[in-house]
């Protein structure tokens, strides 16, 4: 009887916090990075700054944070968006941290 009880207030707050979508999109952008990445690795520069993926999560990020703060609805762009920020973001620290630990990675 208690085993029910935890289900239903697993399920309960994964409704409502969407915790597992936030996750997989997170996962997927990653995958898809690292994919994108292998195959082209576009570094555009703007104004003699190199622009990373890092540089699009973090606007991405804070596109985000403003929908919520000043946006009249919450919508589930507003969890698409930051998890693919913060994929992005994760990645390339994520690629930062690998190159430092073992910089013949790539």
């Amino acid at each position: 009887m208690k085993n029910n009880g935890l289900i239903s207030r697993l399920k309960n707050f994964e409704m409502h916090h969407k915790v597992g979508a936030f996750i997989l999109i997170m996962v997927m952008t990653i995958t898809l990075t690292r994919l994108i990445v292998f195959i082209h690795n576009p570094n555009p520069i703007l104004l003699d700054f190199e622009l990373h993926h890092f540089d699009y999560g973090l606007l991405l990020l804070i596109v985000s944070s403003l929908l919520l703060l000043f946006g009249s609805e919450r919508h589930s762009l507003h969890l698409f968006l930051t998890a693919v920020a913060t994929g992005l973001i994760v990645d390339d620290y994520w690629f930062i941290r690998s190159n430092i630990v073992d910089p013949g990675l790539n």
